[in-house]
């Protein structure tokens, strides 16, 4: 028990004299970093690092009354480290002087400018016009009798137009009719002069052919449409047409297209 109690103690020693080493390496650096920034213009030599060497006493042991060793055996005293000597410190960097950067001054915000409010625009009241006053129209007799005789004047045109119109029309028909013939006897007179009756030919026979003209009289076709009974009568009266090989017609357009581009001819001989 009391080895135990004197190896504390030799513990407390060396922890005591190796914090205040400890202590007084600091106060030398301190010192140091002091004298460097009082003179930062001067070249600064750091002076050489002092060790300070501790050895620890041990204490003479008093002789005691002896007491039972215990069956384990006490663990040696452990052997007190030397200081590992510390590098030199290195010395301080000159801190360059850096300007400060211009500050720009600041513009100063612009005054947030409020728009002006419209104005409600009162509803302008609606104006109701009179409506106006139906006046019932006045009675004149002057003004049917002359209602009446405007209207008579106007079916009298209209009729005399009437007339006039159906008179024109009936002329005109009349001027086409008298063209058809004209020109409906030419063909024929064309046909016959081309045609050789055949001995079998009867008196009282007639061949429908359907011929189909060119604007300027040219035969384009012809075509059988009812025999005479007689196979001769009708093969001469076609073979008439393709001989002539044209006929006269009207030089108006409208007559020729609906009369003569397309119509059918009666060919009767005479015997």
């Amino acid at each position: 028990m009391h080895t135990a109690i004197l190896n504390s103690l030799d513990k407390k020693q060396y922890f005591v004299a190796y914090i205040k080493s400890f202590c007084l390496h600091l106060g030398i650096l301190a010192v140091v970093l002091v004298h460097m920034k009082l003179n930062t213009s001067k070249p600064i030599i750091m002076p050489k690092q002092a060790f300070i060497e501790v050895v620890l006493m041990e204490k003479p042991q008093e002789k005691r009354a002896e007491v039972a060793k215990p069956t384990s055996k006490p663990k040696p005293p452990k052997k007190p480290k030397k200081p590992s000597p510390k590098s030199k410190p290195k010395p301080a960097k000159v801190e360059k002087k850096v300007k400060p950067a211009p500050v720009k001054p600041k513009q100063a915000p612009k005054p947030k400018v409020s728009k002006p409010k419209p104005k409600a625009v009162k509803p302008k009241p609606k104006v109701v016009k009179p409506k106006p006053k139906v006046v019932p129209p006045v009675f004149d007799p002057t003004m049917l009798e002359d209602a009446i005789q405007k209207e008579t004047l106007e079916r009298a045109l209209e009729a005399e137009n009437a007339e006039k119109l159906a008179a024109e029309q009936a002329k005109e028909e009349q001027r086409q009719a008298s063209e058809i013939y004209k020109y409906k006897r030419l063909i024929k007179s064309r046909i016959e002069q081309f045609f050789t009756l055949p001995p079998s030919a009867k008196s009282g026979m007639s061949v429908l052919l359907e011929i189909h003209l060119f604007p300027d009289g040219q035969v384009r076709e012809v075509k059988l449409l009812k025999s005479s009974g007689d196979i001769n009568l009708d093969r001469f009266a076609l073979r008439a047409v393709q001989d002539a090989g044209y006929f006269d017609v009207p030089n108006e357009v409208q007559l020729f297209q609906r009369y003569f581009r397309q119509f059918n001819f009666n060919f009767k001989p005479e015997l």
